[in-house]
């Protein structure tokens, strides 16, 4: 289960998904959306624990065949949790046996046979998921001791399809004071041209966050890709990919 938090028009949204489960989104045996929206009878300061800690979070997780649970979601007081199924009445009755007595709640299912709101309620956008696991290598540098307010060298790396998207990528990249380690080309590599940039920087969440957005947009102008940063930690490297 992935874990990360957005804003929605103001509001923010903690959200739990499963995302290994877009291998089998669109699945033809399981065409209907069922959402169980929960009142949750406290204030969840930390919706990844409370998810893996809470014991009616867990037995609403299983659908013993019923179909798919592919994540939850916490807003304003309430918890939604949504599944697809083939069964969508024998599981809305299943998951409403589950609900203690005086449970506020609302369940209800809707045909979704592309599984459109798993994307849209769901699964991250590339930003966000890019912001999750800068989150995870970050936490990694930190348990190792790493003080991430200190200046880190950064590498970042560009796969380009054309010399002259990489001449692009270059020219914008050191105008904004990156400077060009290394490039080569690889021609057993459908984007052939490669390009590696360095930068110093601080690594808190934040700072890493605003240079890959500003990085990943580069890339997207240029119809390149952005294959994500590395730094190093007494002298061993954690690589982060886009």
């Amino acid at each position: 289960m992935l874990f990360f938090s957005k804003e929605e028009e103001g509001t923010r949204v903690e959200i739990g998904v499963d995302d290994e489960l877009i291998e089998v989104e669109g699945d033809v045996m399981t065409p209907t959306l069922v959402f169980l929206f929960i009142k949750a009878t406290q204030t969840i300061e930390n919706f990844e624990a409370y998810c893996y800690e809470n014991s009616l979070i867990d037995a609403l997780s299983q659908t013993h065949g019923l179909g798919y649970f592919v994540g939850l979601r916490y807003t304003q007081g309430w918890i939604e949790l949504y599944y697809y199924s083939g069964q969508s009445k024998q599981l809305r009755h299943y998951l409403q046996s589950l609900l203690p007595a005086k449970t506020a709640f609302e369940i209800g299912s809707h045909a979704d046979e592309k599984w459109h709101l798993f994307h849209e309620k769901l699964l991250p956008n590339a930003l966000e998921k890019l912001s999750i696991e800068n989150r995870l290598v970050l936490e990694a540098l930190e348990a190792e001791g790493d003080t991430l307010g200190a200046v880190h060298l950064f590498e970042h790396t560009f796969y380009c399809q054309t010399a002259s998207q990489r001449d692009k990528i270059k020219a914008a990249l050191v105008a904004m004071g990156y400077t060009i380690d290394v490039e080569f080309v690889d021609d057993e590599m459908d984007a052939r041209y490669i390009l590696v940039a360095q930068h110093e920087g601080d690594a808190r969440l934040e700072s890493v966050d605003a240079f890959c957005v500003i990085l990943q947009k580069l890339a997207q102008q240029y119809h390149a890709h952005y294959d994500g940063w590395s730094t190093t930690l007494q002298g061993e490297t954690l690589e982060q990919n886009a």
